[in-house]
């Protein structure tokens, strides 16, 4: 819900600066139109409108050009969009679901859009804390003064309502004509035969289509009303007349044609649109109106000059236009998307153009309007290019000695995630509060750490001139989950001397959250409350001055400041990053999984009570204290003592809690819908043991490749525990139904025993030996394919093979129900709450922790009633009771028991004795 806001409000200022950046371009074009039109004062209508035209249709480009265009500093700081701001959306997984959508930071970055990560064996367990009503607030605010920033990012919701007023008025102008159109007879058609009709009208309308040469489709229209004659239509033009015009002279019928027409000529209905959209989007510009208002009078007066120019006498055509006015009325909707001939409000000036002598009535020829549209395109591109300046007024440029590196603490060195190396340089991303490094200081903000790790003095540089573009990335258990963008320069100058570095903010520090936070600061409270998310960073330089540093870096992934330095031992390594998956808010690592840990050193005493190393880890066993939390440190000293004791109890503990790991499945892709599926059972699992390659046809000799797919067909999610590797008896027979000899070796292979869930339509694959077609000394081929079973068949066999029984359960054990549900998953809840021991005495605390545990079991929060349950319970027995909540939570079903393939069916063929046989290890 809080990124969700965040997006919002940072949509919102990039909004208010995109109208900002519009409103003092678009009044440039249209103060350079008016001075243009008032150059061109003594020139025709026709050109001023095309000048006013030009500036309307630059007005609207403008804004997408200055999109596509290279920057151009040179306008005032305010008056420029933040530079690289771009907003644009995040798709996370499946299982957490963080609000869709991009945090975009004014003046600081932007969030860009990841690919969609696909689903895999190792879901997410825990979901993004932004659904969560308890983090911080969604209002990005600025530094300085809050009340201005709050009045810039309201004015898109200002300008939203004013462009819905004009649109919506502009729509029910619309209608209004479409009613008129309703109401009036249509007279003629210019897609009808010349002499279809005989109506005097018509036969005018023709002869004044002809002498324009308008060529475009006219539909004519008689209103009973004494409506003032109008046109409208961009693809397909209508001409209203009044019932009155049966009754006009033929002089005066020929100049309403002829002005009406003219519009058609001229494509005046497309420039009227173009000024209502334009209208509509800058409603806040006078000049927008100003320019609005004078394209319509240098319309009409063109208009008027080619009605003159086609012979009709000024007198007389003053006199028609006078006639219209007085005797008769505008149609409703005529002025915002209807031409209509005359107006009151117009009507003086008009009739002293159309009686003047002097002015010049010429229209706009192809060549005019070719130097026009370039002129337009000279001035807009300039200003399309404009963006704000980064160098505030006064500032100058100097040139400066680089400066120092800094000597990292051995410490920070250690605790740092480092990246790859790349022309010298490493880089790691930071959080001052964690690490104290003087020149980062304790702020709420990620840091770079860039450290020269060659031999040589490396210069970096960045600037405008040097941009270097940084992106953070948010990450679920190693895969990309949305990113944040800062595309402007952090200027900076280093001389790095071998290992020395260079510490640069992330982000501009302009923007905070209402209390005060940063932005960096709630993307490092999301990876503190959710184990699985971890952050890395890039930033490149492309261009620098002559001897600086160009490349692209990569931090390590980084958990903040619940990073330490790691366990020295690989397996204590992997161990601790499971430990964090459980960590307390505050970075702790609960008693629960150090009791774990404890049990597997007491188990490894027990079955080996003489070997050298256990007197030692006899007298570490108190060390083993599940009472409290403990320290991230803390932790890593006490898998550093006993991984330098005995490696055998953390490797123990590691398959444990692998083992209490939940696996997801991915949706059925469509060439598996026709596998061999066994019957589902009632909670819609079923099986399919696939044979592949899939054929009709086999030859004596060919290894096929088992899998073992288990599908959800169901309509609730299902939890079942399958072992990865499976090993199960088959048999066959053939066409007459006579079985066939199957041979088959057991492997020393034991797969893990381990959970998973099932939505409905999802599946998982498990593994298993292959099956080899004929006698197993004509089996050679398997390189690729381990055979563990051989069905004796002869060329010409038609064979249907019937896979064993999946067991959804350990081998050889008996389901054990309890109120109808396994008993195992009772036991599985239980062991996975035990790891979150002691429970937290927090509400808070306790919230978050049920949260972790119901997305880790069922891939949804709990109901408030169990929350609250949970909460309130200050019981010894908190943990079993919880445990019995969540065993009997509806909406998930939990299975145990074998699974049964369809068989498998096709014709055994010779083998190929062009074919090699090739020796293979598994069964030699």
């Amino acid at each position: 819900m809080n990124r969700t806001m965040l997006i919002v409000a940072g949509m919102s200022g990039a909004s208010s600066l995109l109208l900002l950046d519009s409103a003092v371009k678009g009044a440039a074009l249209l103060v350079s139109a008016a001075i243009a039109a008032t150059i061109l004062r003594r020139d025709s209508a026709a050109t001023r409108h095309l000048v006013w035209m030009l500036a309307i249709v630059a007005m609207l480009v403008v804004p997408v050009m200055s999109a596509m265009l290279p920057q151009w500093r040179v306008l005032p700081e305010w008056a420029g969009l933040a530079p690289g701001m771009v907003v644009a959306e995040t798709s996370p997984p499946s299982i957490a679901r963080p609000a869709d959508g991009a945090v975009e930071l004014p003046r600081n970055g932007d969030r860009e859009d990841v690919e969609r990560p696909s689903a895999s064996a190792h879901p997410p367990a825990a979901e993004s804390p932004d659904s969560r009503p308890e983090l911080a607030p969604s209002e990005i605010l600025p530094e300085s003064t809050v009340w201005g920033q709050n009045r810039i990012n309201a004015l898109p919701v200002v300008w939203a309502i004013g462009f819905s007023v004009l649109i919506v008025r502009l729509t029910a102008a619309r209608w209004m004509l479409w009613n008129s159109e309703r109401r009036g007879t249509v007279v003629w058609s210019s897609r009808q035969p010349a002499n279809a009709t005989h109506d005097p009208i018509v036969t005018a309308l023709e002869a004044v289509s002809s002498q324009l040469g308008t060529g475009r489709p006219v539909t004519l229209l008689i209103h009973p009303d004494k409506t003032i004659p109008v046109v409208w239509g961009i693809l397909r033009s209508r001409l209203l007349l009044p019932e009155a015009a049966r009754h006009w002279s033929g002089e005066q019928l020929r100049s309403v044609l002829l002005h009406e027409l003219a519009h058609i000529k001229r494509r005046d209905s497309m420039a009227q649109l173009l000024v209502q959209v334009a209208c509509a989007l800058h409603w806040f510009n006078p000049l927008v109106w100003l320019a609005a208002w004078r394209l319509g009078v240098e319309r009409e007066r063109a208009c008027d000059d080619l009605v003159l120019a086609s012979g009709v006498k000024p007198s007389a055509y003053a006199g028609h236009l006078l006639d219209a006015v007085t005797g008769l009325s505008p149609s409703r909707g005529t002025q915002a998307c209807g031409l209509a001939m005359a107006r009151k409000s117009s009507l003086e000036g008009r009739l002293v153009a159309v009686l003047s002598e002097s002015p010049n009535r010429r229209g706009v020829s192809a060549a005019l309007a070719a130097v026009a549209l370039a002129i337009a395109v000279g001035i807009s591109v300039p200003v399309a290019m404009l963006r704000a300046s980064d160098e505030k007024p006064g500032e100058q440029k100097q040139q400066q000695k680089p400066n120092e590196g800094v000597k990292l603490k051995s410490v920070t060195e250690q605790k740092l995630k480092w990246g790859e190396p790349a022309n010298g340089l490493r880089m790691a991303l930071a959080w001052p509060p964690s690490l104290g490094e003087a020149g980062m200081g304790d702020a709420e903000e990620f840091f770079l750490v860039v450290q020269n790790v060659s031999q040589a003095a490396v210069r970096l540089t960045a600037s405008d001139a040097a941009p270097n573009p940084r992106t953070l990335m948010m990450r679920n258990n190693g895969r990309p989950l949305s990113a944040i963008r800062d595309a402007s320069p952090m200027a900076g100058d280093w001389l790095l001397r071998p290992r020395e570095g260079a510490f640069l903010r992330l982000f501009r520090p302009t923007e905070k959250l209402k209390d005060g936070r940063t932005v960096s600061a709630l993307e490092e409270e999301s990876i503190r409350m959710v184990p699985q998310y971890s952050v890395t960073a890039e930033m490149s330089i492309e261009t620098a001055p002559a001897g600086a540093w160009t490349g692209k870096l990569a931090t390590g992934e980084t958990r903040g400041s619940v990073d330490v330095i790691p366990p020295k031992h690989k397996d204590a390594q992997a161990l601790y990053k499971t430990w964090t998956t459980a960590a307390r808010r505050d970075g702790k690592i609960p008693g629960g999984v150090i009791a774990l840990l404890g049990q597997g050193v007491r188990t490894f005493i027990k079955n080996n009570p003489t070997w050298k190393t256990t007197p030692q880890l006899e007298k570490m066993l108190p060390r083993f204290d599940a009472s409290h939390d403990w320290t991230g440190p803390d932790a890593v000293a006490l898998l550093d003592e006993l991984a330098a004791v005995q490696d055998t109890p953390i490797k123990m503990a590691l398959d444990q809690e692998e083992a209490l790991v939940i696996r997801t499945g991915t949706p059925l892709p469509p060439a598996l819908a026709n596998a061999p599926w066994g019957e589902a059972l009632s909670n819609g699992l079923r099986m399919a043991w696939l044979l592949e390659p899939r054929a009709r046809e086999h030859r004596l000799g060919t290894p096929l490749k088992s899998r073992i797919l288990i599908h959800n067909a169901g309509k609730q999610p299902v939890v079942f525990r399958t072992r990865t590797w499976h090993q199960v008896q088959h048999k066959a027979i053939d066409a007459k139904g006579v079985e066939i000899k199957v041979e088959s070796t057991n492997w020393l292979t034991r797969g893990l025993l381990v959970p998973f869930r099932l939505e409905p339509g999802e599946f998982v694959e498990v593994n298993a030996p292959g099956i080899g077609v004929g006698p197993r000394g004509n089996h050679g081929d398997r390189q690729n394919t381990g055979v563990g079973s051989w069905v004796e068949a002869k060329a010409g066999d038609d064979v249907t093979v019937t896979t064993g029984p999946v067991p959804l359960s350990d081998w050889n054990q008996t389901p054990d129900l309890l109120d109808g549900e396994p008993r195992w998953w009772l036991d599985f809840i239980t062991a996975r709450l035990s790891r979150h021991l002691p429970f937290p005495a927090d509400a808070e605390a306790r919230k978050l922790l049920l949260y972790r545990v119901a997305m880790e079991l069922f891939g949804t929060p709990v109901s408030e009633e169990i929350n609250a349950a949970f909460i309130a319970d200050r019981q010894s027995t908190a943990l079993d009771s919880l445990a019995m909540r969540l065993f009997h939570r509806p909406g998930l079903h939990a299975w145990a028991g074998p699974l049964i393939s369809g068989p498998t069916r096709f014709r055994v063929f010779p083998a190929d004795p062009k074919k090699p046989r090739i020796a293979g290890n598994p069964d030699r």
